[in-house]
């Protein structure tokens, strides 16, 4: 049975962050590596879960993704109620030009990217649906950062929209 959560949890990951992405893995790293992480429990890494996912879906992936059988899900009911419970505030979606956009509530959020003078720079908006008023939100508009503080920065913004802590 906890063979059939592993799979479950694996589904979950492919559907939540591409099909391709356990592959791609596995054809950087090459199967023994691949098969030795995986025992480990780091391969589904939660890091490379997508942000929006959410805390909550990337602990439930990690449990029922679990290299001990007895720390995952016991039974299909078990890991089904553990998804009820999840409450997500916010979403997001993709637009037809591939770019990202949320949603929470009466606003809806999108970033952009770019360079600064001393590095990276990002800036993130809300907009009102009902009036059409534009917004800074300025938590997460900043300039001057790594790629790595970039994607943390972005990470942030994704989750505060989904957990709805924007």
């Amino acid at each position: 049975m906890t063979t059939d959560i592993y799979q479950v949890g694996l589904t979950l990951f492919r559907l939540i962050n591409g099909i391709g992405l356990i592959r791609e893995h596995r054809d950087r790293m090459g199967v023994t590596e691949f098969e030795r992480l995986k025992t480990l429990g780091r391969v589904p890494a939660q890091k490379d879960c997508m942000p929006f996912a959410g805390r909550e879906i990337r602990r439930i992936i990690s449990r029922a993704t679990n290299p001990d059988p007895s720390q995952r899900f016991q039974s299909a009911l078990e890991m089904r109620r553990a998804l009820e419970r999840i409450n997500h505030h916010g979403y997001w979606d993709t637009e037809p030009s591939g770019g990202l956009f949320g949603a929470l509530g009466q606003y809806n959020f999108t970033f952009g990217t770019g360079k600064s003078k001393r590095g990276l720079a990002m800036a993130a908006y809300r907009e009102n649906i009902r009036s059409g008023r534009t917004t800074k939100v300025l938590k997460f508009c900043c300039s001057g950062l790594s790629p790595v503080a970039l994607e943390k920065l972005q990470r942030s913004y994704l989750c505060a929209v989904v957990e709805g802590e924007i």
